[in-house]
């Protein structure tokens, strides 16, 4: 769009009050449904830059507020919940996110606030929410929308943390498919000890 270009010149000229100005006015006069998202994230990003945090998360949310599911709104969603992870507001970010979990639907890339949502929780230490999170998501979106790097990140952080039994569970389940079983029985043997049956 012309606004993003015209605000990335004047950034690049160290001009970021007027950038942001720019984009602010692009983001008054363009409708919602005209991949206004882009924008935002754009000015958040010049925002975030210039130490001001605060004023990028409300206008994210702002975002969040007008722009329809279906036109990139995960991305806002992704891009203010890492912006309150970063400021320390983890439990806001968590809450950010279970929120857009709700709203986005699958073949909109809510496998992305899925992982989102388990690397925050991870971060603030809750590796069973982090693993439960992948599990649901990996149950509510379908195989065409990649709930297979949820399931397998459930399996990866349950060996991780060496819970056997939260990994034996995942595997039995009848969801998985040939290679997320032959991952899980992998990850199963090296929690055992068993490198010699891994190895093969």
């Amino acid at each position: 769009p012309l606004y993003q270009l015209g605000a990335e010149i004047l950034a690049k000229a160290d001009r970021t009050r007027e950038a942001v100005g720019l984009l602010r006015e692009g983001l008054d006069v363009i409708p919602p449904d005209k991949s206004l998202s882009t924008l935002y994230q754009a000015c958040a990003d010049l925002l975030a830059t210039a130490g001001k945090t605060e004023e990028a998360v409300a206008l994210l949310i702002r975002g969040i507020q007008v722009i329809p599911p279906e036109k990139n709104l995960f991305s806002l969603y992704i891009a203010c919940a890492d912006l309150l992870a970063k400021s320390g507001k983890r439990d806001d970010a968590v809450a950010l996110l279970i929120r857009g979990i709700k709203v986005i639907q699958p073949e909109q890339n809510l496998f992305t606030l899925y992982q989102a949502l388990s690397e925050v929780l991870c971060r603030i230490g809750n590796l069973t929410g982090a693993i439960e999170a992948n599990l649901e998501g990996g149950k509510r979106i379908p195989a065409a929308f990649s709930s297979h790097k949820l399931l397998a990140a459930a399996m990866l952080l349950s060996a991780g943390s060496g819970n056997a039994v939260k990994l034996s569970e995942i595997v039995s389940t009848k969801t998985l498919d040939n290679r997320q079983v032959a991952l899980g029985t992998l990850l199963q043997q090296q929690l055992q000890g068993d490198w010699s049956s891994a190895a093969n």
